[in-house]
């Protein structure tokens, strides 16, 4: 059980300030836990529907189960963000509002590559890569 709570709480000091950071990040970990195995997915099915109804429809954040997200995320405001099932995101990283984190759709119809992202990266709207030599 404290492995369980560990993961499901790993964001909770980084979401200190929003309670709704917080609720969606619990609620983020708990369904991709059960995401990663068929026999939870079977017996949980109803849970992954509220986590859609929820964070999805009231909340209007669509962060994929599948989605691979390292410790200490926060979400700030998060309005209008949705992060792709195959995109992984390292650990203490930052997602402002209105974030598309998905793969471009190919001329041949085929999804391209998600995006990996590292660690220590804050990403919002009208964010620019800065490179440092």
């Amino acid at each position: 059980m404290i492995i369980a709570e560990s993961y499901i709480f790993q964001d909770w000091k980084a979401n200190r300030d929003s309670f709704k950071g917080r609720a969606v990040m619990i609620l983020f970990r708990c369904a991709s836990w059960v995401s990663r195995y068929l026999i939870l997915k079977i017996i949980f099915c109803w849970y992954l529907l509220i986590y859609k109804i929820v964070v999805g429809w009231f909340l209007n954040i669509e962060i994929n189960p599948m989605a691979g997200i390292g410790r200490d995320f926060k979400l700030e405001y998060g309005f209008g963000s949705v992060i792709n099932g195959d995109t992984n995101i390292g650990t203490n990283c930052t997602l402002r509002h209105l974030t598309t984190i998905s793969c471009k759709k190919l001329e041949d119809g085929y999804s391209g590559p998600s995006p990996v992202i590292g660690n220590n990266v804050d990403i919002g709207c009208k964010c620019k890569y800065y490179w440092w030599r």
